[in-house]
């Protein structure tokens, strides 16, 4: 048997005499002999084994704990109302923390610094619980919650309201209009002569009047004896007329005349000459006809016999009575001499009678044919006594009709202001309608006055000025502006509508709906996107299956069948082709769902140096689809695999004119060669491509990327450099085609046989080896040589003929 001599080391434990284990991570001994290993103590771990010291298990990190025997720092978790990783910091605001980890109250609660229950997430002011420690909700218009917990909110005190949910303060609660009073109350119910609109008491002009609880200028009228538009200043009535108050003035009848401020039609009395009752009619007095039948007669024997006999000129009478022609002097509101005649007091004047015109004080104005001094009233932003001196009006107040006025709370405006609209609010207030102007929340902004909400699930700094300053809360999306259109939002949903719709219009607590588009208004078409901005009846449409575009937007017909033409290269050989013609032919019916005998191979040929084949298809498709089934080629690859080919890539599908112009005419013998590149330019263009050559037509890209696979020694780079690679093109077609001579393009004798710029007398034949119809234009001159242009693929030419 072992030695009992034989103890175990530090480190190590186990019976004197072996065997002997390690002590465990978490765990140490510093003696030999058969003791038990000791665990690490609590708030340290160790991770070594056969630790031989105490000093071998490392102390946890400050503010977190672990138990016992703890083998990792993992193990050592942070103080409850604590969270970190390398350092355990208090939790912050707005969550809560334990077992080290950190988490979020909910939307609209907030919890104190430290917090390790969720219980300490409270409702925010302006929140209160669904339900006992539900999620919270915003108070309701016209309630208030001041304070951070989880309690109702409470009523504003009648009448006063709130303009916005989820108010935090009782001064949120504004005097609606029609009462005045500060923000949280009590609002008192607006005396009669005001009107009362933003908290503010407003004064009705000079003469005019309104009733109790007014809430806009325009419920200001004026009195009897005055006249003009509500809400506006009242002026005396004129000269001749009569006022009954309201507003209104109505003239005096024919043969009667009245005082300035007449206020009933029985103060318009008859003018000298006539007769007849107060307010008339009045009719002409009878005359003693005698007297007055002669030759000049003598005013004073010509007289009325049934009333007062008018001896003085027009608006001129005569103050005192009498026969004495001389003593008339203009009435009051005319001004003048009876002999060259009397006029109507102008405005901005005075005129009590005879000759004088008196001007009113600066800074004031009166209307035409004023009499009396008092008529004279302070122009908007002065204010002062009706007649009397004018001051400019102060700052932060408005003065209309001579009277002062503050601006409503929390507004402002520099002196000289003459309408409530002249004060502005603060910057970073608002308000919602004709309430009181208030400090914009978290969660609002306010511009010019208005105060709107952010978008859903987003918040705002105090006194926030524009929608930009909305951020996002944890867990929603970021707002962000899709049209450049300036729109209040209020609490409207700022998300894309359907397709086919549009949000409307938005404003305070709207909430943009979905409306269908209508621009434009379809027949036979579909709508393809939502509105685009996402606010505009303006949305994307298309053509329905089977149906064409008409020349007016919206509107489609049916189509019958169109084309469609798709080029794509795979890898194989000219040699196996024919071996693999029925499965790309099913290949590209299985990828746009047609039938195989709507689909036709035109053309296949071997890519330069590679054994790849480009093939070019024609496919009749429904009238109008033609944009759609291109758009279904995406999955041509995988049904070529599962065909067992090789994978495709499609280089081009566009769709092709289903008629397509008749053939140009051939050149005839006075046909220069210019004349007829162009000819084969408008063939080809006749077939969807444009060529570039001598006459500019300009050749599409997709053929340009043909063309340089097929001759790669034009020496251009389309990608990097489009218009050089139409400039090679050109350049290449001028050497092949033009007749340097200028002369006749067939038999032509001048042309000597070294021109190896163009055809001259030689002749070249040309040996297409696969035909590639996306150029299509033919001209055969008889004695000019073999011009027959079928393809653009591979060409040879006959020796000693330049190409």
């Amino acid at each position: 048997g072992a030695s009992t001599s034989c103890t175990c080391n530090a480190g190590y434990t186990g019976s004197d005499g072996g065997p002997c284990t390690e002590c465990r991570q978490g765990s140490y001994k510093t003696t030999t002999g058969s003791a038990a290993c000791t665990l690490c103590p609590a708030n340290t771990w160790g991770d070594k084994v056969a630790a031989t010291s105490a000093s071998q298990c490392t102390a946890c990190i400050s503010n977190s704990q672990s138990g016992e025997g703890s083998t990792m720092i993992g193990n050592c978790t942070c103080d409850e109302g604590r969270t970190g990783t390398t350092s355990c910091d208090i939790c912050p605001t707005g969550s809560w923390c334990t077992g080290g980890e950190r988490y979020n109250c909910s939307d609209f609660q907030n919890s104190p610094e430290g917090s390790s229950v969720q219980s300490a997430c409270t409702c925010d002011p302006g929140y209160t619980p669904e339900y006992q420690d539900g999620n919270c909700t915003a108070c309701a218009i016209s309630t208030y919650k001041d304070h951070q917990g989880n309690t109702s909110c409470f009523g504003c005190p009648a009448p006063s309201l709130t303009s916005h949910e989820a108010s935090d303060s009782l001064y949120r609660c504004a005097c609606p209009p029609g009462t005045y009073g500060p923000l949280g109350g009590p609002c008192l119910e607006c005396p009669a002569g005001y009107w009362c609109m933003r908290g503010a008491m407003s004064a009705c002009s000079h003469f005019s009047s309104s009733p109790a609880g007014s809430s806009s200028p325009r419920q200001c009228v004026a009195d009897p004896g005055y006249f003009g538009t509500p809400g506006e200043t009242s002026t005396l009535c004129l000269l001749d007329n009569w006022c009954p108050g309201g507003g209104s003035m109505t003239a005096c009848e024919a043969g009667t005349e009245s005082s300035q401020g007449a206020r009933t039609k029985e103060e318009c009395l008859c003018l000298d000459g006539y007769s007849g009752p107060p307010g008339g009619p009045c009719a002409a007095c009878a005359i003693d006809e005698v007297a007055c039948s002669v030759p000049d007669p003598d005013p004073v024997a010509c007289i009325c016999l049934s009333g007062d006999a008018s001896l003085c000129n027009k608006n001129a009478f005569m103050p005192f009575g009498g026969d004495d022609i001389s003593t008339c002097r203009c009435r009051s509101g005319y001004a003048g001499t009876n002999d060259a005649g009397c006029a109507q007091c102008p405005a901005n004047n005075y005129c009590p009678g005879g000759a004088f015109i008196i001007p009113c004080q600066a800074n004031s104005f009166s209307a035409p044919g004023s009499v009396l001094y008092t008529s004279c009233v302070c122009n908007d932003g002065y204010f002062g006594d009706a007649g009397g001196e004018c001051t400019v009006c102060p700052a932060n107040k408005w003065c209309f009709s001579g009277r002062v006025n503050d601006c409503p709370q929390n507004s402002e405006v520099s002196e000289g202001a003459g309408s409530q609209a002249e004060c502005k609010a603060k910057t970073g207030y608002g308000a919602a309608g004709s309430l009181p102007y208030l400090m914009c929340k978290p969660g609002t902004y306010c511009q010019d006055g208005t105060m709107y909400d952010c978008p859903p699930g987003h918040t705002s700094p105090e006194m926030a000025t524009s929608i930009y300053q909305c951020q996002a809360m944890p867990g929603y999306q970021q707002w962000v502006n899709t049209t450049d259109l300036s729109r209040g939002i209020g609490q409207c949903v700022d998300t894309l509508c359907p397709v086919g719709f549009y949000r409307a219009a938005c404003g305070f607590n709207q909430t943009g709906i979905c409306i269908p588009c209508t621009n434009p208004l379809l027949s036979g078409a579909n709508y393809t996107t939502s509105g685009d901005p996402f606010d505009q009846n303006n949305c994307d449409w298309a053509c329905a299956a089977g149906f064409v575009k008409t020349a007016t937007d919206g509107i489609c017909i049916s189509g019958g069948e169109g084309t469609i033409r798709v080029e794509f290269e795979y890898d194989g050989t000219l040699e196996g082709y024919a071996g693999q013609k029925d499965a790309l032919i099913l290949s590209v019916s299985q990828a746009l769902g047609v039938d195989a005998s709507k689909i036709e191979i035109i053309s296949v040929t071997k890519v330069e140096g590679l054994d790849r084949l480009l093939v070019e298809v024609y496919v009749k498709v429904p009238g109008g689809s033609e944009e759609t089934m291109c758009g279904k080629l995406v999955t041509l690859p995988q049904n070529m695999t599962a065909n067992n080919l090789p994978p495709g890539e499609v280089i081009s599908c566009a769709a092709v004119q289903p008629t397509p112009p008749t053939e140009p005419s051939l050149p005839d013998s006075g046909q220069t060669a210019s004349d007829t590149i162009m000819v084969i330019g408008v063939a080809a263009a006749s077939a969807g491509v444009a060529v570039g050559v001598g006459s500019g037509v300009a050749m599409q890209v997709r053929h340009l990327r043909k063309l340089r696979r097929l001759k790669p020694d034009l020496n251009f780079n389309l990608d990097a450099d489009p218009p050089a690679a139409v400039d090679a093109v050109q350049n290449m077609t001028r050497t092949a085609f033009e007749n340097p001579a200028g002369g006749p393009l067939g038999g032509n004798p001048a042309a000597s046989a070294n021109q190896t710029g163009g055809f001259g007398g030689s002749t070249v034949n040309k040996k297409p080896v696969y035909q590639n119809p996306f150029l299509s234009g033919e001209g055969a001159p008889t004695a000019g040589g073999d011009m027959t242009m079928q393809t653009m693929g591979e060409w040879e030419w006959d020796d000693g003929v330049a190409e």
